[in-house]
């Protein structure tokens, strides 16, 4: 007999036993209680960091109405932020406090729609990057405050967790050693590359540095310019009040005000560069509302957990609130300390410094010494084919790239810094339109990079060169159009290797970005990279590339790819035409707008380059299937 037939004859036997039990009914069975669901244990801080975003759902599961409507009551500013959080996760553009008051009055629904986003799997960069924007609150406060806001604020950086990990992120940096039980003895001499490890201790003390820097404070200045810092030029401060006069007394103090404020909201350190000078900013540039002496007392300007707040709430004014970042206006972002530098050795800073920075006693100073010959250079391989000119060192390679580009026939002296000062007066040849696509690009360069991230040197050293490039490039477009226009005798060609001079500009074309930022990341002199890139344009054919409307030489080198790629992987440019269709030379626009720097690693970047600048324009074409291969000696990237 069948399951099936088996269950119908189930059926009817316990309907004839039922009819015969029918003169004698039986009472009713007493309902049973419906079963609770066990309530799961709640990790503690230090176990929660463990959790996978499934275990904490369970948690998450246990929370009902009644513990999201008292939460949507709560005044405590990190039990907000955990459920704005939340809105977030469930990608709610609208993340203020009184829309999470909303979505919690809503109970069991925010759950169900919670648990709808199936563990963070919808979480992407972008959405981590905005997470990091929001902020994170502090789960140890949370954890015996708020039961509810504690599990909301653990789902969350579970989900965080296994986002990353998906996405292939690097993990976060381990916590910082536990400090020691006495600061360090301060003054100590220390060697250049101990400057981050050496500056973090004195920060996690609460000490503003002093670095006395002999006779190098270029060096380190540079170094923490690069390192995004947001700096204070002591020269310039005396410059535009004492000798230019361009600014009284009360501006430069704002002028000051804004720049701490800048640093503040962005969590970037403050950099004050004294060079060889003794400025008065105790006596004449300090200001208790705007620049007060606390900024070189880092403990006093910040406040100590626990205590009253830090000065710096003093010189925040209500417009900065208007576009600050994170969940709590005004509030010091983590990363914020100040660093002073001088140029003067130890006994010189203690003969002259005192009288000039407020708190000069209670500075943790830290002498320079050692400072390589080579500084700035970034480590890069060497490669070992028998076409590249030997092992180049990352300090020399930029040098090898302007002797191969012949930069001496382009370049002109006292030119570049003309062309940024007509950018800083205002040049018809940068309209509001592009300096807005210029801004956009300069965004989306290399952000992750510190050394190219918002407010950081890098950043605007960027858009220093690429505004320079504009109008240079407009300016030679008008010289050349002049001439035409004087005779019809001028030749089109100047050589093999050189594009013609023609009349139209081509201007900011978007690849030129990664291309400088590249150049940048190797040099760090804005006008030696400057003359590099116009020497890359003359004289390896990239106008032809850039200028429109057909950009013929994109085409051509399209085209020449798409071949390559056809003859050398057979079966990869089926499948690509197949896929997509005629849009194939698409796939290989970014690689040579950009010579490849916004699409492969800076470290075989590097090992093309020697190639290309050594060999011609036409290795960036032959070598198209470099980014396809894993990185290793170039014998295996240049065909």
């Amino acid at each position: 007999m069948g399951p099936k037939a088996k269950a119908k004859a189930v059926g009817k036997a316990a309907t004839t036993v039922s009819g015969k039990a029918s003169a004698v009914p039986k009472p009713p069975p007493k309902p049973s209680e419906p079963t609770v669901p066990a309530v799961p244990a709640i990790p503690g801080p230090s176990e929660a960091v463990t959790l996978t975003a499934k275990q904490a759902e369970a948690l998450l599961a246990s929370l009902c109405a009644e513990d999201l409507q008292i939460l949507a009551e709560t005044l405590d500013d990190e039990e907000q932020l955990a459920a704005r959080q939340v809105l977030e996760y469930v990608c709610d553009k609208d993340v203020s406090w009184a829309n999470a008051q909303r979505s919690l009055s809503t109970g069991n629904q925010l759950v169900n729609e919670i648990l709808e986003m199936q563990a963070g799997e919808f979480i992407t960069k972008q959405s981590l990057q905005r997470f990091e924007e929001l902020g994170h609150p502090d789960v140890s406060t949370l954890w015996g405050k708020s039961r509810t806001a504690y599990i909301l604020a653990i789902f969350v950086q579970a989900c965080l967790r296994d986002a990353r990990d998906r996405l292939g992120l690097t993990a976060a940096a381990p916590p910082p050693p536990p400090m020691a039980d006495e600061p360090p003895a301060w003054p100590l001499v220390i060697g250049f590359k101990e400057l981050p490890s050496r500056i973090a201790e004195a920060v996690r003390w609460s000490q503003t540095v002093l670095l006395v820097c002999n006779g190098h404070a270029k060096e380190a200045d540079t170094f923490l310019t690069y390192s995004a810092y947001v700096q204070i030029d002591a020269k310039w401060v005396m410059g535009e009040t004492m000798i230019r006069k361009t600014m009284g007394i009360e501006e430069m103090q704002e002028s000051l005000r804004q720049r701490v404020v800048s640093a503040l909201k962005s969590g970037l350190p403050l950099h004050i560069a004294m060079a060889n000078t003794a400025v008065a900013f105790k006596d004449k540039f300090c200001g208790e509302q705007t620049f007060p002496h606390s900024v070189f007392n880092f403990s006093m300007f910040r406040g100590e957990t626990g205590t009253e707040a830090g000065e710096y709430k003093k010189i925040i004014r209500d417009s900065d609130l208007e576009d600050w970042p994170g969940s709590f206006p005004g509030r010091m972002k983590e990363g914020f300390f100040v660093v002073v530098t001088t140029d003067f050795d130890l006994e010189s800073a203690r003969e002259f410094l005192p009288a000039s920075l407020p708190y000069f006693d209670d500075m943790a100073i830290l002498e320079v010494m050692c400072l390589p010959d080579n500084y700035g250079a970034w480590p890069a391989p060497f490669c070992s084919c028998e076409r590249c000119p030997g092992d180049v060192p990352h300090c020399a390679r930029f040098e090898r790239w302007a002797k191969a580009a012949n930069v001496d026939s382009v370049k002109q002296s006292g030119r570049y810094q003309e062309l940024l000062e007509e950018a800083a007066r205002g040049s018809p040849h940068l309209s509001p339109d592009k300096e807005r696509q210029l801004q956009l690009d300069l965004d989306r360069t290399w952000p992750s990079l510190r050394m190219f991230s918002e407010n950081s040197g890098g950043r605007q050293s960027l858009a220093n060169l690429l505004k320079a490039w504009i109008i240079f490039d407009g300016n030679e477009a008008q010289e050349a159009s002049a001439c035409q226009e004087a005779t019809t005798e001028v030749a089109g060609a100047v050589g093999s290797r050189r594009s013609s001079r023609r009349s139209e500009a081509v201007g900011y074309v978007q690849g030129m970005n990664f291309i400088v930022t590249a150049l940048l990341w190797h040099c760090m002199a804005e006008e030696a990279v400057f003359w590099l890139f116009v020497a890359t344009v003359h004289n390896y054919d990239l106008r032809s590339m850039f200028e429109a409307p057909d950009m013929h030489g994109l085409k051509v080198r399209s085209f020449t790819i798409a071949q390559l790629v056809h003859q050398e992987m057979p079966d990869l440019s089926a499948h690509l035409a197949e896929h997509m269709q005629n849009s194939l030379s698409l796939l290989f626009t970014e690689w040579l707008l950009t010579l490849f720097a916004g699409s492969m690693p800076l470290t075989p970047l590097a090992i093309l380059w020697d190639h290309f600048f050594q060999e011609g324009p036409d290795i960036a074409a032959r070598n198209s299937a470099a980014p396809w291969y894993a990185p290793g000696d170039c014998k295996d990237l240049i065909v």
